[in-house]
């Protein structure tokens, strides 16, 4: 028998405080590749706990969604000057910092925005997105539509570009962009590409537990409100 919502919840919070519990350990602290990770996991296990809240109406994400962020400025403090071989892009998801941000309506730190046109120079189309997403989300007009524009897409891929095009067509002011975003993030639970992402993202069976943060983030930017499932409650 698998987990119920409540149970889902309680695991990955019960992970993301693990996570936080072995970042002060030195044996963490003096290895790159370990802090990167539990950092990283700190974020992700307090995130998916909190869309897991939020999708099935058990609490208020909030909390959780500050313990998420809590390791989002963590990372920005730590990880950037590490000596790791790891990219830059790839250490964490710093796109996390200013989606969440936007959400819990606090300021980024200072240094954000130029962690995040660092790593969409230099990461995967896939990431690119996310961080251009961000920046866009942070006030840097217009760079979600123009990294779409200069990105090959695989077939496999079809999905993503859309899904990103519908977010772009949102941030514009086009309102009835709505649906067809919440009609992409749908279709993530039968998507090849999705489905072999991280749980946050929605992907496979997960797709019904969680919400689009991502979407939700453009939509508290809005100055209109729209009812969505996706919309912070």
């Amino acid at each position: 028998m698998g987990m119920t919502p409540q149970e889902m919840s309680n695991f990955f919070a019960e992970e993301s405080a693990d996570c936080f519990s072995n970042i002060d350990s030195q044996r963490v602290r003096n290895n790159p590749a370990l802090l990167e990770l539990n950092v990283r996991l700190a974020s992700e296990n307090a995130l998916m706990s909190a869309l897991i809240d939020w999708r099935n109406q058990l609490t208020d994400p909030c909390e959780k969604l500050r313990i998420a962020f809590k390791a989002c400025n963590l990372a920005v403090e730590t990880l950037p000057t590490l000596d790791s071989p790891t990219p830059l892009s790839e250490r964490f998801r710093f796109y996390d910092i200013a989606l969440l941000a936007k959400l819990l309506d606090v300021e980024t730190p200072s240094n954000t925005l130029s962690i995040l046109q660092k790593c969409r120079s230099s990461g995967t189309t896939d990431s690119c997105l996310d961080y251009a997403l961000a920046e866009t989300i942070a006030g840097a007009n217009h760079v979600l539509g123009q990294t779409i524009s200069t990105k090959t897409f695989t077939k496999r891929q079809t999905l993503l570009r859309d899904t990103y095009s519908a977010y772009r067509d949102l941030l514009c002011g086009n309102t009835e962009a709505l649906r067809r975003a919440e009609d992409n993030f749908t279709k993530r639970s039968s998507d090849g590409y999705f489905s072999g992402g991280s749980q946050i993202d929605g992907g496979g069976p997960d797709n019904a537990f969680v919400t689009d943060y991502r979407l939700a983030a453009i939509l508290r930017g809005m100055t209109c409100e729209i009812a969505s499932v996706h919309a912070l409650p």
